[in-house]
């Protein structure tokens, strides 16, 4: 005798024993915006980096003569960004696990994360006080190659002192680096190449105040992060009295991707006018009404220093 099942039951089965669930949508574990100099609650911020003072031997009575101290200000103004509104009707709420819908909140504010990410890595090879530092892996005809720890450490040794102002980048909270996932990849693979480990729980105890989310590992004490907000795009070249390091001959043709160096908390200026909100609201406006759903934020970032070194690899 055949069993009585849910299919020959049919519509007989009550709709409140199915049950839905959300799955988080996949995004960027980095949350670059703790790496910036973060201003709230101004609509512009004007960021200034002072030049380096030297000092030096003088003569006993003689006249000091001051001198002008001349800073670079950047000012960043906010500017609203937001995620199109998501509707849903009071139906399709009360026919649902109203709940797990309204968990929506979690992947609108990852693609706000997201979206900060890439603001972030737009700025990357921008131009700073008319200069720009890069180091590339390259070939011998100037084409981009994958990246490796010689790129890496061409980024750090300019970080170290081999810049136009001959003295070495970062505040008290160090050096970090944002790498896209393909250039992640290849300083790994370069790594197994060489015979050696690098893991994210040595730069971690070094410096515990480091954002763990989206950090891969530490190199010589600087912080590797990924992120697929770093941007690709036709290759440019040190510009001004930035310097200019390659593994082979500089860069002439071909995209790269844009990762950077810098300056934690000292390379990038962000103004935050409005952090980042879920607002919610109920609307008649639409059949059986139903809520609207707004994610967004008022905020932008610049390069407000010339703590910051370009990597550009494949």
């Amino acid at each position: 005798m055949a069993a009585t099942t849910t299919g020959s039951l049919s519509a007989l089965i009550p709709s409140e024993v199915i049950e839905g669930n959300i799955i988080s949508n996949m995004g960027d574990k980095a949350s670059l915006i703790d790496l910036c100099r973060v201003k709230t609650g101004f609509k512009a911020v004007e960021f200034a980096e002072l030049e380096s003072l030297t000092a030096g031997a003088v003569v006993e009575g003689a006249a000091i003569v001051p001198v002008a101290v001349t800073p670079v200000g950047t000012v960043v103004t906010a500017t609203p960004q937001e995620i199109a509104p998501v509707q849903l009707t009071r139906m399709a709420i009360e026919t649902n696990e109203a709940g797990d819908w309204l968990s929506l909140g979690k992947n609108l504010g990852r693609a706000l994360s997201d979206r900060m990410n890439v603001q972030i890595c737009s700025t990357f090879d921008d131009v700073f006080a008319a200069a720009r530092n890069s180091a590339a892996s390259t070939d011998g005809a100037g084409n981009p190659l994958a990246l490796n720890l010689q790129t890496l450490e061409l980024a750090i040794e300019i970080a170290e002192g081999n810049n136009s102002i001959g003295k070495e980048f970062g505040g008290p909270q160090g050096l970090a680096c944002v790498l896209h996932p393909s250039q992640i990849s290849a300083i790994r693979a370069d790594v197994r190449a060489a015979g050696s480990f690098i893991s994210r729980e040595d730069i971690l105890a070094a410096n515990p105040a480091l954002d763990s989310r989206g950090l891969m590992f530490g190199y010589y004490g600087v912080a590797i992060y990924m992120s697929m907000g770093v941007q690709t795009s036709a290759h440019v070249n040190g510009l001004g009295t930035g310097v200019e390091l390659q593994t082979g001959i500089a860069l002439a043709a071909g995209n790269t991707r844009k990762g950077a160096l810098f300056a934690i908390g000292d390379a990038h200026g962000y103004c935050m006018q409005k952090p980042a909100n879920l607002r919610m609201e109920d609307t008649a406006l639409i059949a059986t009404g139903g809520v609207n759903m707004v994610a967004g934020y008022v905020g932008d970032v610049a390069r407000v220093s010339s703590q910051l070194t370009l990597i550009q690899s494949l």
